[in-house]
């Protein structure tokens, strides 16, 4: 899934990972580190931000499994 706030211009990635040694293991091997060392040395980014984030619910369909709210968020 791309993102981005000019789409032709300024691209991002956005993945789902099913834990965080895989997401670790992929961003460390093959095709992606080739292209990590390529950007880095060739100063292909204007700005970069890495994130993790949790997911806290889910509702509709994915991957053939429907999902509902999984459960309610707590604040304070």
């Amino acid at each position: 899934m791309g993102l981005g706030e000019a789409p032709l211009l300024r691209q991002c990635t956005f993945s789902l990972w099913s834990d965080t040694d895989a997401m670790v293991a992929y961003a460390h091997s093959g095709a992606h580190k080739h292209a990590i060392t390529a950007a880095y040395k060739n100063d292909y980014f204007a700005e970069s931000m890495f994130v993790r984030m949790r997911v806290l619910a889910m509702t509709g369909l994915w991957l053939g499994k429907r999902y509902g709210v999984s459960r309610e968020v707590q604040h304070g």
